[in-house]
């Protein structure tokens, strides 16, 4: 797998949704509006740099109509608004509004010189990894060799994380190498929701250690492909996703969501799910009299998310959500040949001295070497815990 830095944020950000793009390449026609929009910005902004390679001077008005010709020769019906106040219009006037600041705020574009727009480039990590990415804008001014990137989200970061962000810091190992007199690099980000350019630079003890890092990543993902492990992971960005339909902790909540009310209290999901919140209710008052009742609801929602292929299962009011953990145990008979395995390997301080809590807890993390995760491993038995949390619905 040819790995780059929009990859690697798609895993650190949910796992999941890294496997269905990148190893199942599951197809999907839903593209976020913000999205949409940012690319068409990036458009005019390369063509107004571009042009003027060529000598030719655009105006305002001009990058403003190829910016309209651009969204309409691209939009297309699957296009996500996940923010239902605002419409399509208004997402197209904020495009048009950042071009229009950047443009006043730049103009006549002669501050540097242009090495290259939308530049594909190579970042060699040392040890054989590799990484691409693709550049904004790569231009000179003097002797200082700046990467610009545009950002079209309205949630600018602080100095202090763009003094940790990795993309521009990557990319910049790939231009020491193509010229060599690039004794300084800036990193420049452009916000243009708030007009606003922020700059950062590198040492190279900052690349050294972000090779490292990335490296270590690579190999984490690397195992989890080897186990097949990639565990969905929720947050905000679940709302603008591509793959929700395929998404075991989102399907069943897009399904039911489209049904009427009708057919929403007919779902045998939902029933299974309000019959589970039901006798929970019930339990504090009832408990031996019901403890069987509970447990068969209990095992038929476990059986329906299996059969579904769902982690997320809605019911009237409440959300369940199952949950499998991995849990590993290690045999009396075993843990003398584990002991002698983790002191070989000088592990044996990172557990406590055998905690097999912490064991376990390493064993899951993937921090250590694979060769000797799986040596441990071999002496070690493999269980899943599932359990099923109840979650209060939100008002829509």
């Amino acid at each position: 797998m040819i790995y780059s830095h929009s990859r690697l944020g798609t895993f650190e950000n949910c796992p999941l949704k890294f496997k269905f793009k990148y190893i199942d390449r599951l197809e999907s026609t839903i593209e976020g509006i913000e999205t949409f929009m940012g690319s068409r910005v990036h458009e005019t902004l390369e063509k107004l740099y571009r042009d003027k390679r060529f000598q030719k001077n655009n105006s305002l008005e001009e990058l403003l109509a190829f910016y309209t010709q651009q969204w309409e020769k691209n939009w297309h019906e699957n296009i996500k608004i996940v923010r239902k106040e605002y419409t399509a219009d208004n997402y197209k006037k904020m495009g048009e509004k950042y071009i229009s600041e950047y443009f006043e705020q730049y103009k006549p574009f002669d501050q540097e010189k242009t090495l290259g727009l939308e530049e594909r480039v190579t970042i060699d990590l040392g040890l054989g990894y590799k990484l691409q990415g693709i550049i904004d804008r790569l231009a000179l001014a003097g002797s200082v060799y700046e990467i610009h990137d545009y950002k079209t989200n309205m949630n600018p970061r602080s100095q202090e994380e763009l003094d940790k962000d990795r993309q521009l810091a990557l990319y910049s190992i790939a231009v020491k190498e193509k010229f060599p007199d690039a004794k300084k690099i800036e990193l420049v980000w452009h916000y243009l929701s708030i007009a606003k350019e922020m700059r950062s630079t590198r040492t190279e003890k900052q690349l050294e250690e972000l090779k490292k890092e990335i490296r270590l990543l690579i190999d984490k993902i690397e195992r989890s492909k080897e186990e097949d492990f990639f565990p969905a992971k929720e947050s905000a960005l679940c709302a603008w996703c591509e793959f929700a339909e395929f998404c075991p902790r989102q399907k069943h909540l897009l399904e039911t969501a489209k049904l009427s009310p009708t057919q929403f209290r007919k779902n045998d999901g939902v029933k299974l799910v309000n019959k589970y919140v039901h006798l929970e209710s019930l339990k504090r008052e009832f408990l031996e009299k019901i403890e069987p009742e509970i447990e068969k609801a209990r095992l038929d929602l476990l059986e329906y998310s299996k059969q579904h292929s769902i982690e997320n299962i809605a019911g009237s009011d409440f959300i369940a959500r199952i949950r499998c953990y991995p849990h590993l145990s290690f045999p009396p008979e075993e843990r003398s040949e584990i002991k002698r395995i983790l002191i070989e390997s000088k592990k044996i301080n990172e557990v406590l001295d055998i905690n097999y809590y912490e064991l376990a807890k390493k064993l899951n993390s993937k921090e250590w070497d694979s060769k000797l995760v799986k040596k441990i491993l071999s002496h070690a038995l493999k269980n899943k815990n599932v359990r099923i949390y109840l979650g209060k619905k939100k008002n829509e």
